[in-house]
C-alpha cells in the first residue's frame, strides 16, 4: 500500500511527478558510480605506483648490499623499461 502511495505522489516543492524523480534517482546513480570508479582507479594507480617505488628502491639498497657501483646500478635500472604511465611519459620527454 505504501508502495501505491508512493507512486501516486508528485513532489510539490520540485514540481515533478514520480516518473521524473525516478528518472533523476536514476541519473544520481550513475553519476555517483561514474565518481567512485573515478576515484578507485586513481587511487590503485598511486598505490601501484607506490609500491613500483618501492621495489625499485629495494632492488638498488640489495645492489648496493652486493657490492656494485653506482654505475651498474643505473644500467641495470635503465634497462628496466618503464611500465607506468607517467614514468613512460617522462622517458619520452627526456629522449
Amino acid at each position: 500500500m505504501l508502495l501505491l502511495l508512493a507512486q501516486d505522489a508528485s513532489y510539490p516543492s520540485m514540481n515533478i511527478n514520480s516518473d521524473q524523480f525516478f528518472v533523476l534517482v536514476i541519473i544520481a546513480i550513475g553519476c555517483l558510480t561514474a565518481l567512485l570508479i573515478t576515484v578507485f582507479s586513481i587511487c590503485a594507480g598511486m598505490a601501484s605506483s607506490l609500491h613500483r617505488s618501492r621495489m625499485e628502491n629495494d632492488l638498488k639498497r640489495e645492489m648496493l648490499d652486493r657490492g656494485m657501483t653506482a654505475d651498474e646500478i643505473e644500467t641495470v635500472i635503465k634497462a628496466s623499461k618503464p611500465t607506468d604511465f607517467l614514468e613512460r611519459m617522462a622517458d619520452r620527454r627526456r629522449r
